[in-house]
């Protein structure tokens, strides 16, 4: 640069084009400084920026991460403070796992976890999940990426201390959907961030209750969908949501509940008829029709619903709920979900979905999704056909989703 500074390759972490100037870039260095440099024109930038990508890449150290594991769990706590040890909630295998897991006792990259009706302060809930973490992983240690709170809703994500270098661009965000918008019962916190040239974002949500409010429901996540304020500095910071993020995970009390007569879910429970459940299901009827969640993935369900257990037991469901409103009958449905919404290229597998029974003061049980997602490589740029042939199409086909997600 003009300053006469020199720079070695060893010492750069991270180079980050500016979209909105098509002649600036932005270099994040190894110990998170950072230095602004303007170009003459945009093919010197770019000229740049494969110069320095190819002499990192023949200069490495270290084989560059290709997918990561990550573990995510959805728990209402139903306001109840959690036991002081939450190490089996990390369990894959075990007699209180139902449901399937292929990755067993594996430390994963990455850990989210969301929690909705939480009696229990951030400080203190970070601390018992990385103390719990580290029992269950003594060999490993993890760093919080980033944490956010609404009401009892809340969100944690934490990273292996080995990758901490590869994360970079934090941030968070929250929206509130309870009664006229400004209520904080209802709504979502989310964290997002860098991982190495991947971006990643976390959504925590807690949607409406009661069976015959899906509509509304639905309302929720598009009103969370658009007013998330994250991918700030994404060139597709202008999109909905979904489009900012290479992998967005959105795991939650969704609220969504079986269209169901109460002894028929009670016995197809019994027999661990799961599959035939998921015809009654008010979330895969709206994401079949286009109205919430249209290209998210979800892992096959088959564990039984995690909702509304006899607090104290996991043997029972309890029917009627008393309020001084009026009594509410809740079929047992599957409220807690968790999907997985990822970019073109960007391969993903869900190696394990299934609900936690080990706790059981809350009404509702923790369900844990893990999968295997792939990232983008640092400091490699190419330019591909088919892989852009292939984008237009996808996007097409996610305009055409917008569309029909927009009449609601």
């Amino acid at each position: 640069g003009k300053s006469g500074t020199e720079y070695f390759h060893h010492q750069i972490k991270l180079l980050e084009k500016n979209y909105k100037d098509p002649n600036k870039m932005t270099i994040i260095f190894m110990d998170k400084k950072k230095r602004d440099i303007v170009f003459d024109d945009t093919r010197t930038r770019e000229e740049f920026f494969q110069t320095v990508s190819q002499i990192k890449h023949i200069h490495k150290s270290e084989k560059d991460v290709k997918t990561v594991s990550v573990f995510c769990c959805t728990w209402n706590m139903g306001e109840v403070e959690p036991v002081s040890d939450i190490i089996h909630l990390f369990d894959d295998q075990g007699d209180h796992i139902c449901g399937y897991s292929n990755q067993a006792k594996v430390a994963h990259d990455i850990y989210a976890i969301g929690s909705q009706e939480a009696n229990i302060t951030e400080k203190d809930w970070v601390n018992l999940i990385k103390r719990a973490l580290g029992h269950k992983h003594p060999s490993v240690q993890y760093n919080l990426v980033g944490s956010q709170t609404l009401a009892g809703i809340r969100i944690v994500v934490l990273v292996k201390s080995d990758h901490i270098n590869k994360v970079s661009n934090p941030e968070y965000s929250l929206v509130k959907t309870g009664v006229g918008g400004m209520v904080g019962n209802k709504g979502a916190v989310a964290v997002s961030f860098a991982f190495g040239s991947t971006n990643m974002a976390f959504v925590s949500c807690h949607l409406a209750a009661r069976a015959e409010r899906k509509l509304k429901r639905n309302q929720m996540y598009q009103d969370i969908s658009r007013q998330l304020n994250l991918g700030r500095k994404s060139k597709f910071s202008s999109f909905d949501l979904p489009l900012r993020f290479d992998h967005l995970f959105w795991l939650g009390d969704l609220n969504y509940r079986l269209d169901c007569e109460y002894r028929e879910v009670l016995e197809r429970i019994k027999v661990g008829d799961y599959n035939g459940l998921m015809k009654y299901d008010q979330l895969k009827a709206q994401q079949m029709q286009g109205n919430v969640f249209y290209d998210f993935k979800e892992g096959e369900i088959n564990f039984p619903p995690s909702y509304r257990y006899k607090r104290g037991s996991r043997d029972d469901y309890v029917y009627i709920k008393y309020k001084t409103t009026g009594n509410v009958h809740n079929v047992p449905s599957y409220c807690d979900r968790i999907l997985l919404h990822s970019l073109p290229q960007l391969k993903q597998t869900q190696t394990g979905y299934f609900s936690n029974l080990q706790y059981k003061a809350s009404d509702h049980a923790p369900v844990i999704a893990t999968y295997q997602v792939s990232t983008r490589l640092q400091y490699v740029s190419s330019k591909n056909t088919d892989v852009e042939n292939e984008n237009k199409q996808w996007y097409q086909r996610r305009v055409r989703g917008l569309a029909l997600e927009s009449r609601y």
